[in-house]
């Protein structure tokens, strides 16, 4: 009597296994590790325009910020000015005088991560950064936005009108943490 084993090789759901007459017989167990990686470049961007216009009484556009990051510990930007947000008449012999402002940002356009916080008018203290927008936590999203950056001046003297050279010298930084 001539008996001829007939088996079948099956893979299925990761194992091979041999099949006898619909009984299994033996089991070869097989793995495969697959490496998946994918690099996320880092993106840290940011741009000043300014505009170059004659400062009046009320609002006038100084310019407009771009930024973009995607880091995890996030940016902070900070204005700084040095006679806290006063544009500043000083000449040998005469009194001082001031005109004060206010900085304001006006966003344009804006996709922020939850933990970013904007301060749309950052307080102007002399010779100290102030931040206006920046990270409180740990960022889960890219977050970018372009600003317009604006000085209202308040004039209620009408200093503008006197004859002189005021000025103030204000500072917009943007640090990736």
């Amino acid at each position: 009597m001539n008996l001829s084993l007939n088996c079948k090789w099956l893979y299925q759901c990761g194992v091979w296994c041999c099949f006898f007459w619909g009984i299994t017989i033996g089991t070869v167990y097989g793995s495969e590790k697959f490496i998946v990686e994918i690099e996320v470049p880092r993106v840290s961007f940011f741009s000043i325009q300014r505009y170059y216009g004659p400062i009046k009484k009320g609002r006038n556009r100084l310019g407009y910020i771009t930024f973009k990051n995607n880091t995890r510990d996030g940016f902070r930007l900070t204005v700084s000015t040095t006679y806290g947000g006063n544009l500043t008449y000083k000449e040998p012999g005469e009194p001082d005088s001031v005109i004060p402002y206010v900085v304001t940002i006006d966003p344009i356009e804006r996709v922020l991560d939850n933990n970013v916080v904007e301060v749309a008018t950052p307080d102007l203290l002399p010779g100290m950064e102030t931040a206006f927008i920046y990270l409180t936590g740990e960022a889960s999203q890219l977050s970018y936005g372009s600003y317009e950056i604006v000085m209202n001046v308040v004039d209620e003297y009408n200093a503008l009108e006197m004859a002189g050279n005021y000025e103030d010298t204000l500072t917009l930084s943007y640090t990736d943490l």
